[in-house]
């Protein structure tokens, strides 16, 4: 598998999902986190971590659609409420580790053609720091 010799090197993210290990692409599934209708995780993250009922719903729910594990029960296998929620914990600190070991390219990246004078209305992924921030707290 060029360019990538080991399965480790490849940058997966690779879960439980109460039946199975399962993987996906980070990439995609920030995105889907990104353009969620409900889950907007820099302005629920607080909110999970001091236990609302209701953000923790919103919250079990985006990640169970992007992620695509199905609720624990008696009859069913799949991640109970807590699980799912540290499924979302993990794929935080995940994308933290990812951002650390990142080296940037020797070389500037060529220009996007965009005038620098008029700002950008690309709207931003979840914003540097913000997930770890919120997660410890502030």
């Amino acid at each position: 598998m060029w360019p990538f010799r080991k399965r480790d090197e490849r940058a997966i993210f690779r879960y439980f999902d109460g039946v199975k290990e399962r993987a996906i692409d980070p990439i995609f599934a920030l995105r889907a986190l990104d353009a969620h209708q409900k889950f907007h995780f820099d302005e629920h993250a607080k909110q999970l971590l001091a236990g609302d009922f209701e953000t923790t719903k919103i919250a079990v729910d985006a990640i169970r659609e992007i992620f695509g594990v199905q609720p624990w029960s008696e009859n069913s296998l799949g991640l109970t409420e807590g699980e799912t929620l540290a499924l979302l914990w993990k794929f935080v600190a995940y994308n933290d580790d990812i951002k650390k070991n990142i080296s940037p390219p020797l070389t500037s990246p060529p220009p996007t053609g965009q005038n620098r004078s008029e700002p950008s209305t690309a709207r931003p992924a979840m914003a540097s720091g913000s997930i770890s921030s919120a997660q410890n707290g502030g």
